[in-house]
């Protein structure tokens, strides 16, 4: 039972797979047809002779999907409040450091980002027209969000809740169960085709929970005991609210929270909603054994664009200029850490120092010992 945990304990992150198995599979045929390689041997020797081309296929896909991210969220601004405030939105999606940092890396976090605020948008075009095929879509999106990384389950919470309190249609009340049924129904379609580990994840989770083995469990208990001793961990308290008010998180996370407030204030349905997904995930995420790296915040970032840009609309109708103050306030510190990590990048980085540290220092024939999976004693 144990090796059916280990084997599973990584679901997710997979949908990036399905992406980079096209492309790459493409860039094989077209090597194949210019003649740049003989055969698939060949093609695989080159690549790991040169992975210059396959790294830049993985960047610029993550990219693509970071950028498109923003339209997204354009999107839904528009179609929830305005067009300003999807523009905003947009705008400041567009300068959000650690999102335009981490689109530029090969990760499955943009994906599942996209794809989750891919399925919001679709299910807020079903609720205007109320054609089944766009609640489906929303569905199958979420499930793709999944597959790219577990913590894109969260938006399965928010549609539900979106459902739930969606005002009735007409003198009729809203087909509520029917309408959850198939959305579940189409969630679980999309996430089986893109990620079918999941199932034996889910029965392996359910009799970990169950304490099914005592055996199995014991041996999990010492890998554990392991495991916590020889790993660094810092003071991972209170972390995913550190990040927030980090040098260029802060007047965002402000705005936001200014933004949710009003809302709550105004009753409007989805500041609540989208206010309410920021301190469910944080607090659920706080509550797990993970560390809290900033990535893991990723799928709510997006929610503090809306309610921020949400915000400074409503201020610059009170007064004109506080729309481009508070923008400019907002853009301010992201914009100056992205100019630094710009100069940063322009110059060495520590794998090239290192190797060079090591050819100048290191006798020739020498063995280095590297754990390269966890920060060790």
């Amino acid at each position: 039972m144990a090796a059916i945990r280990k084997a599973v304990r990584n679901f997710g992150k997979g949908g990036l797979f399905w992406i980079l198995f096209f492309e790459f599979g493409v860039y094989y045929v077209v090597s194949l047809a210019l003649g740049w390689v003989s055969d698939s041997r060949d093609f695989a020797i080159q690549i790991l002779q040169d992975r210059t081309t396959a790294f830049l296929i993985g960047r610029i896909t993550v990219a693509m999907m970071g950028a498109a991210t923003c339209l997204v969220i354009y999107s839904i601004g528009k179609r929830l409040y305005d067009t300003r405030v999807g523009i905003v939105a947009a705008v400041i999606g567009a300068a959000a450091f650690f999102h335009v940092q981490f689109s530029a890396v090969i990760n499955v976090d943009i994906g599942m980002v996209l794809a989750m605020w891919l399925s919001v948008l679709f299910y807020l075009i079903y609720e205007q027209d109320r054609r089944l095929r766009w609640l489906l879509a929303s569905g199958a999106l979420a499930g793709v969000a999944i597959a790219f990384k577990l913590p894109g389950g969260i938006v399965v919470l928010l549609l539900f809740a979106a459902i739930l309190s969606a005002p009735g249609t007409g003198r009729f009340p809203r087909p509520v169960f029917r309408e959850g049924a198939a959305f579940s129904l189409a969630v679980a379609i999309a996430l089986t085709l893109t990620a079918p580990e999941w199932i034996p994840w889910s029965i392996g989770l359910a009799l970990e929970t169950a304490n099914a083995s005592a055996a199995a469990g014991a041996e999990e208990d010492i890998e554990g005991t392991i495991h916590t001793l020889t790993v660094v961990r810092g003071d991972v308290s209170f972390m995913y609210l550190k990040h927030l008010v980090r040098d260029y998180n802060v007047v965002l996370t402000l705005a936001a929270a200014a933004g949710f407030a009003m809302g709550v204030w105004r009753r409007h349905r989805w500041d609540i909603l989208l206010g309410g997904l920021i301190v469910v995930f944080i607090v659920g995420m706080s509550m797990s054994e993970r560390t809290q790296p900033e990535r893991y915040l990723l799928p709510i970032v997006p929610a503090l664009w809306l309610l921020g840009a949400r915000l400074l609309v409503l201020l610059g109708e009170r007064r004109r200029y506080l729309l481009p103050v508070g923008l400019g306030l907002v853009l301010a510190m992201p914009l100056v850490n992205l100019a630094r990590a710009g100069v940063e990048k322009s110059q060495l980085d520590n794998r090239e120092l290192a190797k060079q540290w090591i050819e100048q220092n290191v006798a020739s024939g020498a063995k280095i010992l590297m754990d390269g999976t966890q920060h060790r004693y």
